[in-house]
């Protein structure tokens, strides 16, 4: 396996995104590049770099003048993104049915066991983490890589900060209802179920959570 060896600007990149995704950074906070500078220990230009970056992916705001703060997105413009990733989600799983391998459900299963081991710690990070590698796993075996960069980029956009306006022990649970749903979409794509596998999608992009009494 090659190894990646990432740029100072793009480390920068996902340092400030990390800090957004674990709600260090919250929507309309500025990003203080003197704080940046000082605390990572480079100079500006890979910092702006980085964030020009983050301002080109919809993640970060650059006002003229003002700086860079993290985009507000609404609840319209959240639903309206679900909605397409349930679409090109359910496209990707059309895609994979007969490319599915032993490996990769395992790894699918594997990933359903550290999700819940996350969310028994309350560790979201690792929830976030985990729960992007379930999904991805079996999106980057569909062969398409247009659709592949698609899902990427609206995962970006979306599904961090999703569950952060909940209360913890609230949170958790409604991350735990989550799960159970990626547990039955892999016992769908386990049987070779499509229809019921897209269903599966759909309903868990796009409804909310219901947690079981």
């Amino acid at each position: 396996m090659a190894i990646v060896i990432k740029t100072l600007s793009e480390q920068i990149y996902d340092y400030v995104f990390r800090e957004i995704r674990i709600g260090h950074l919250k929507y309309g906070d500025k990003i203080d590049e003197n704080e940046l500078i000082d605390r990572l220990g480079v100079s500006r230009t890979p910092i702006r770099e980085a964030l020009i970056q983050l301002s080109s992916d919809n993640i970060l705001d650059n006002l003229s003048r003002k700086g860079f703060y993290v985009r507000h997105i609404s609840d319209k413009e959240m639903d309206d993104a679900f909605a397409v990733i349930a679409r090109l989600d359910t496209y990707a799983i059309e895609l994979i049915m007969d490319k599915v391998d032993e490996e990769t459900l395992a790894h699918l299963e594997a990933c359903t066991v550290s999700i819940d081991k996350a969310i028994a710690r309350h560790d979201y990070e690792e929830y976030y983490n985990w729960q992007e590698a379930f999904h991805l796993t079996y999106i980057g075996k569909c062969g398409n890589e247009v659709l592949i960069h698609e899902l990427k980029s609206l995962f970006k956009r979306s599904l961090r900060m999703t569950y952060y306006s909940q209360d913890e022990d609230e949170l958790f649970e409604l991350l735990g209802a989550a799960n159970d749903q990626h547990k039955q979409l892999l016992e769908a794509i386990r049987e070779r179920d499509v229809e019921r596998a897209m269903e599966l999608a759909v309903n868990h992009w796009t409804k909310d959570i219901q947690v079981e009494d």
